[in-house]
C-alpha cells in the first residue's frame, strides 16, 4: 500500500522530515496545496492515484481543508481507478502507526479499526 501525506500548507513535508529522523528514507509521498494552484493540485492528485497499481492511503491534515475536500471528492466521485481512502487529522503518532501497518494491512483492515466502537479497543479483559 502506498501512503500519501496531504496538506494545505507545509505540514505534510514537515511530517515527512520527522519520519526521516527515524527511517533513512521513508516510503511516504508528500503533496502540498501551497506549492501549486488548486487546479494543478487536483490534477497531480488524480494522476498520482490513477497511475499506481497499489492501494493508496491518504493521510490529510484537517477535515474540511481544501486538500482534504479535493481528495475526498476524487475518491467518492469514482474518478480514481486505484483503490484509495483518506484519514484526516494528521499527527506524528498516527503517521507512525499507519506507516508500520502499510505493508502488512490493507485499506479495508485499517478502516475497520476506525469503524469499530471505541470500547472494543479500550476494553481490558479481567479474566
Amino acid at each position: 500500500m502506498k501512503m500519501l501525506l496531504l496538506s494545505n500548507g507545509g505540514l505534510a513535508n514537515e511530517m515527512y522530515k520527522a519520519m526521516a529522523n527515524f527511517y533513512a528514507e521513508p516510503e511516504i509521498d508528500v503533496m502540498e496545496l501551497e506549492a501549486v494552484t488548486k487546479d494543478v493540485f487536483v490534477r497531480k492528485l488524480q494522476a498520482y492515484i490513477q497511475e499506481t497499481s497499489e492501494e493508496v492511503l491518504i493521510v490529510s491534515d484537517v477535515f474540511g481543508s481544501t486538500a482534504f475536500n479535493e481528495a475526498i471528492y476524487l475518491i467518492e466521485s469514482g474518478q480514481c481507478q486505484a483503490r484509495a481512502d483518506i484519514i484526516c487529522g494528521m499527527s506524528l503518532p498516527l503517521v507512525f502507526k499507519l506507516y508500520g501497518l502499510k505493508d502488512s494491512w490493507s485499506i479495508q483492515s485499517i478502516k475497520q479499526i476506525y469503524q469499530e466502537p471505541a470500547g472494543r479497543w479500550n476494553d481490558v479483559s479481567s479474566s
